[in-house]
């Protein structure tokens, strides 16, 4: 009887311990975009959780270079990061959908969209002939 109330309570004693560890660790967010705006104290919870939720900014990233994308109707823009920069600070791979100097890209902005009640990025293709990059 003693054995199994040392166990429940060595049990309980690790549980806690693991819960209240996992509370106090913080978590590091590699930051791998920039949003600017010409408003001043502007709120980008909303261009944040869309781009979160987006998760397929590879495609729009340049190689050696960050590039600057504006969101449709609003004051609001976003600095990608440059594959090669992620690179060196992260050791992110580089992704094979990332614009290799040399290719043609397509101008583009981006709008948020609400899809199922998720906030996401809808990429907006400006009807312009592509640029070489």
């Amino acid at each position: 009887m003693n054995k199994n109330i040392l166990f429940i309570v060595i049990l309980t004693s690790l549980i806690f311990t693991s819960i209240v560890s996992a509370q106090n660790q913080q978590v590091t967010i590699k930051k791998h975009y920039e949003l600017s705006s010409t408003e001043a104290n502007k709120d980008f919870t909303e261009f944040e959780q869309s781009i979160n939720n987006f998760g397929e900014l590879d495609q729009f990233r340049f190689l050696n270079q960050r590039r600057t994308i504006n969101f449709s109707g609003s004051n609001v823009s976003i600095e990608l990061f440059s594959a090669s920069e992620l690179l060196t600070l992260f050791g992110k791979e580089i992704s094979p959908l990332t614009i290799m100097p040399g290719t043609f890209y397509k101008p583009v902005d981006f709008m948020i969209t609400t899809n199922d009640d998720i906030l996401t990025v809808f990429p907006l293709y400006i009807k312009q002939d592509p640029i070489q990059y």
